[in-house]
Formats: C-alpha cells, structure tokens, sequence
C-alpha cells in the first residue's frame, strides 16, 4: 500500500522533499536553502510552523482528497479503515474520528497536504542580502535569524565582502547534547578510561559530521571545550584517591579530538577512495589533512578542527570539448579544443544543437571593438540539452531543453541586478565570451562548441513549441528588439519604426506587429518591401526616397533602428512627434554623425539605446515567441562554413539570420 501510494503522490514531492531518500540528506536540504537565499532575490523567510500535524486531520475532507486521485476501491477500502482504528489503550479500542497515528500508512501522505500552520509560532522574517542595511535604515538593528534542522541561519558578510549565509548550532540543541552526555558521563563514570574515551570519540565524531559547517568552528569548539569540563569532572568525581586518573584535562581533550585515529591523520572527513580527483589533491596537501568528496561537485578540505572548511574551486576537474575558434584578427575560424569545467553545485550543462551567428561574434573575432583575447569561440546564442545538474539545480532536469543568451552571470548585488536587469550590472556583468572567467581564471568560450556549463540563474527553458533552430537568435537578435519595444510602451494605438531589415531588424517588425502597433519598416532595398509586409509590416517605406520619408514627418511615437553600420540619424529623428524616442540597438564598428541638436531640443525628441535584456525579460520574451509562435527567419550551415557566412553577413546575403547545426562539429 505503501508502495502505490508513493507512485501517485512521491513525485508532486520529490523535488522539494528531503530526509529519508537516496541523495537528499538534511544537508542537501541546507545546502538548497543557502543556494535560494544567496542566489536568488529572497528578502523575506516565512518560518512555519505546523500545528497538530497527526492530530486535527478530518478523515471524511481527506477521503475525499484522495479519491481525486484514486479510483480503485480495493485502495480506498483499507486507508478509511486505517484513519478509524484508533489505539488500544488501557484494554479498550476505541474509535478514532479525528486525525492519524504518526507513523501509520496514511501518515506520510498527510505530510504533503492540508497541514495546519500555528499562528503563534509563525513568523515572517526580514532576511536576505539587504535585510540589514534595510533594518539599520529604519533604525531597526540586526536582521533576525531563525533555525532549521538544527542550525541557526544568520545573514554575514564572507572575507570578500559577499553576502552568505551563515549557519550555526542552534544554542537549544546544543544545550540539551551537553545535558544528555553529561548524565551519560555520570553513568560511564566508573568505566575504564579507554571504553568512555572510545565512546566519547564516537559521539563527538557524529555531532561533527553533522555540525561542520563553514562558519560553525566557535561554537564546535566550545562544545568541545564544555565536553571536556564534563568529563574531567567526572574522572576526578570516580575515586577518593587524589590522583585517580593523571593529566585529566589531557585525557579529555586526547580522546575528544575528531582529527586522530591511529595513524594520527584526521578522520573526521574520511578519504573517498577512487575519486579522479583524489590523489591530485593528496599530492598537494600535507600529510594530517583529508578530503571530503562531496556530490563528484565540490572539493571540501578540513585542515584543522577549528579552521573553517576551504572550498576548492581551482582544483575542479575538467572536461575538453571540440571548438571553433579564431586565433586571432585576421585568421579563419578552426577547429580547437577548449575545457569546460564539471558542473558545480548550481550549474547546468548543456549539449549545444544549435548555435545562432550574431554581428557581435564577426565584430569580435576580428577585434574591431578592440580587447578580444585570442582564441576565441564565439556564440552568444545556444540551444542544447541538459546533460547533468548540480546538487541544488532546482529549475532543470537532466533532457531538458534550455538556451543560453549574452550573459553567463553577474555580480547579483547591485541595483541593476536587484531589478533583473543583469546586463547593466554595475559590477560588470560576465558575457558568454570573451569575459573573464572566474571559475577557470581564463575567458568564457561561447556557443561554436560541443557543450557549455552555465550557473542556472543564467539557463532559459525554451518551449517544445519552438524549433531549436529557429528559436536560437531570440536569445540574442531576438531580446535586444523585444525590451526597447517593451520598455517604451509599443503597442496598440501607437505609431512604430523599424529601421533596417536584418537580424535584428526582421525580429522588430515581428514583435512590434504582434504588440499590436501600426509598424513601418524602413529599408534602404526596394526588394525587401515584399518580405517587410510578410513579417508583419503595415507599411514599407524606402529611406533613401525623400518624398516618401516627409510623408511620415513628426508622426512615430517610437523608432526602433538596428542597423548596425555607420548613418545618418537625422532623417529619422524628423519622424519623432513631440516627446517621441528612437532607441540605438545597432552597434557599428565607426560612430554614427552626431545629430543636429535643434532635430532634438524642439520638439523634446529623444535618442537613446539599449541593451540586450536581463534574464527574467528574456524568459518573458521566450515564453511570449512560444505563446505567438513567433520565431526567426534562418539559414542552417554547418560549422565549416562559418568564415561564408561572416562574409555575406557583411553584404546583408542572408534572410535574416545563420544558425549553426552543431551536428557537423562532430
């Protein structure tokens, strides 16, 4: 029953559910919260508590409930006969017609549904990277704190200056470990030594085991320090003699150290034999310090019982993956291997399909914003699969199909990543190449790879309703249209342009049609009318015809202008009615002419420009591509062909984007 109750509930649970299954420990839960709490934009905990959790349960309500998923009588049947069995007590039997005995059948089950919170010890706490410096603005001290499984979780500051937090041996359960071995000590009293030292040591090492967390080394240590003032006094309490056991203090503080075993090395983190990594890390430290290898993620060294755990991040393994890459400015792009990192604890990797080819990879592989270090792999728009998760991915699964845009992270603190718009980071946001890579130490290498391991804050689930193909420019080509056209309102009732009709262009005039604007597109080829209208374009204009540009003088509440070559601005300022805004996307090598002022000042025009969007705006835009079924235009290459393709980029010979089968990598 046990069984066939956990096919149809476990798996509502199971991503969240820890305690008593294969590889979700009480740490991995800890681990979880930490990572939603400094990853994520957490500035409040509800700490709940559940009132009568066996107790209050109405049987008729719970019936009901779970013939909503089951059918079968012959399962029903038994589970009503179990909610009424009562207990025996005393001799008699009486019936039970409110709540549950605690560890029967239907138990666990009630564990995941209609649960009572008690009001009294339910509080909201104001916790989070900014609870302090909120509180100290309202004058209201330290942030709170609150404890879960056995540790008290404080907001701190780590040696960098980065929020963490921090957890600590709740002072309640410490308490009670110390009285409860205390009355132990007193019963062992008269034992020989070695018996309660042997004992003792096992005690200690568990609690260790389960209490060494980062951050945690006081109060371990005072534990430590009472343990030993417990069992002293109990030695010297054993006999009347006046030296019944020498050097007590020693003796205590000898057999309650976790490090030593026989051979003197620390054993409270023991050795995981075979790990790839193992011996590396062996050869590199001294003798007395031992590994712990936590999920084949994570590295943990214990050097000493009162030394912090230090992560190991360089010491990663790494995993080589085939690549093109630039060498430098002036050679063609060929094959290469590069190394991607294992996944951490919070990151995805991803099986890279498809890869879209955007202007920024031919500005940078050809240094023409200048600081691009050779080699390079470029490609800033992928569609893959999920391949393996860390430990605290929460938001991906193993065959997933996920996309990666312009950026693989951000400094997360800062007010424009507190608002979701990371890619105007005020720390420097990380692009998906070509940036410095905090993890390797080198630079980030794009999408014209295998595979690519990304953080899960920066992974984007793309749609099965999507074609990978199609979907891919809309993490770069495609979000860089969709937030101006957001951000200054297009949509219907308004008067919209789209200057140019390429990558970046062909998306403008689909998002601003399906906004609902009356769109114009402007396009300095008369043979691109017949494809402007077809993608959505009300009106097709033709920029270098005068006549046809007056016609539309101080009319455009927007103008959208992705050509990204050096132009002429004013003619398109003239079209802005009073209060109107053109929005730069293009990014040319050379500068645009500077615009005449009076184009601006007399009618309180507006230039501007913008850039990409943040994560949560690109997730929006993929979900809204899916919703409308809106995709790019594109040509499938192979990878071979990628010097053609930058050269008929240049000449505009492509409707409207390259997309890279990545099959043709292998």
């Amino acid at each position: 029953m046990v069984t066939i109750l956990n096919e149809i509930y476990e798996a509502d649970f199971r991503g969240y559910s820890y305690r008593f299954r294969p590889g979700r420990s009480p740490h991995r839960a800890l681990d979880a919260l930490n990572a939603g709490i400094q990853r994520k934009r957490v500035n409040w905990i509800l700490d709940a508590d559940i009132r009568g959790f066996f107790d209050d349960m109405d049987h008729e309500w719970t019936m009901k409930f779970m013939e909503q998923r089951v059918a079968d009588k012959r399962v029903l049947r038994p589970i009503g006969k179990w909610l009424t069995a009562g207990v025996s007590e005393n001799g008699e039997w009486p019936a039970t017609k409110v709540g549950t005995l605690q560890g029967a059948v239907v138990s666990p089950r009630r564990a995941k549904f209609g649960p009572e919170v008690h009001r009294e010890k339910t509080r909201l706490i104001e916790f989070g990277r900014f609870a302090k410096g909120d509180r100290n603005e309202r004058g209201e001290g330290k942030p709170e704190t609150f404890t879960f499984l056995g540790f008290t979780h404080c907001c701190g500051r780590n040696s960098k200056g980065s929020f963490v937090v921090w957890r600590r041996t709740a002072a309640k359960r410490m308490r009670a470990k110390l009285l409860l071995l205390k009355r132990e000590l007193r019963r062992k009293m008269h034992e020989p030594v070695g018996v309660v030292g042997q004992w003792l040591k096992r005690v200690v090492g568990g609690y260790y085991r389960y209490h060494g967390a980062p951050g945690n080394s006081a109060v371990l240590g005072k534990l430590r320090d009472r343990l030993c003032r417990l069992w002293r006094q109990a030695l010297r309490r054993r006999s009347r003699r006046p030296n019944p056991c020498p050097r007590p203090s020693r003796t205590a503080r000898r057999w309650t150290d976790p490090r030593t075993g026989k051979s003197g090395r620390m054993t409270l983190f023991p050795r995981r034999l075979g790990s790839p990594m193992t011996g590396r890390l062996r050869g590199m430290l001294p003798s007395w310090c031992a590994v712990r290898f936590e999920n084949q993620e994570t590295f943990r060294l214990s050097p000493g019982l009162f030394m912090q755990p230090i992560l190991v991040v360089g010491l990663k393994s790494m995993t080589k993956t085939l690549a093109y890459a630039a060498r430098s400015a002036t050679s063609p792009l060929g094959r290469w291997e590069l190394e991607r990192r294992e996944p951490g604890p919070h990151d995805v990797q991803i099986e890279i399909t498809h890869c879209g080819v955007c202007h920024s990879d031919l500005h940078t592989v050809r240094n023409e914003w200048t600081g691009t270090v050779y080699p390079v792999v470029p490609g800033h728009e992928i569609i893959g699969r999920v391949t393996a998760i860390g430990g605290a991915v929460t938001k991906f699964k193993i065959g997933d199909s996920a996309g990666v845009g312009c950026l693989v992270d951000s400094c997360r603190t800062c007010g424009s990543c507190r608002e979701g718009l990371e890619q105007y980071c005020e720390n420097g946001m990380i692009l998906t190449y070509n940036s410095p890579d905090k993890h390797t130490g080198k630079v980030t290498y794009g999408g014209y790879s295998g595979q690519i391991v990304v953080d899960e804050g920066f992974v984007l689930r793309v749609s099965a309703k999507l074609t990978p193909a199609g979907a891919a420019p809309l993490l770069c080509a495609g979000i860089t249209t969709y937030s101006p056209l957001r951000h200054w309102n297009a949509g219907a009732g308004k008067k919209v342009g789209i200057v140019g009709l390429g990558g970046l262009g062909h998306m403008g005039v689909k998002f601003a049609h399906a906004f609902g604007a009356h769109t114009v597109l402007f396009t300095t080829s008369p043979s691109k009318v017949k494809d402007g209208r077809e993608l959505g374009a009300d009106e097709v204009t033709i920029s270098r015809d005068a006549g046809a540009m007056t016609k539309h003088a101080a009319s455009f509440d927007f103008i959208l202008n992705t050509v990204a070559a050096s132009h002429n601005l004013d003619p398109f300022l003239n079209l802005l009615k009073r209060d109107g805004t053109m929005c730069l996307v293009g990014a040319p090598a050379q500068p645009h002419p500077s615009p005449a002022v009076f184009n601006l000042i007399f009618k309180r025009r507006a230039l501007a420009g913008s850039l990409i969007g943040g994560i949560a705006e690109t997730q929006e835009m993929l979900d809204f591509c899916a919703a409308h079924r809106i995709e790019s235009q594109i040509e499938l290459i192979p990878i071979q062909k990628i010097d053609e393709a930058y050269d008929r980029m240049l000449k505009s010979d492509v409707k409207y984007r390259f997309v890279i089968d990545m099959a043709s990598l292998k």
